[in-house]
């Protein structure tokens, strides 16, 4: 992530996002160690958290599904 959000940014992070839900990050914690700084640096946007919220993560929905 550079300075200002891209469309390109804006597209990966769902899918990253959930991957990290799923403690997938091993996939590309190795190989592509950049994408934990994106994604750290993404997540500390006020946008993130207004959109992430409690609740809306996949794991927390099916945890509490029981």
């Amino acid at each position: 992530m550079g300075d200002r959000l891209t469309i390109a940014d804006i597209c990966l992070m769902p899918t990253i996002d959930r991957m990290a839900d799923l403690s997938l990050q091993s996939m590309w914690e190795e190989v592509h160690p950049n994408v934990t700084g994106w994604y750290d640096s993404f997540a500390a946007c006020d946008a993130f958290s207004r959109t992430y919220y409690r609740g809306t993560r996949l794991t927390g929905i099916l945890n509490s599904a029981g």
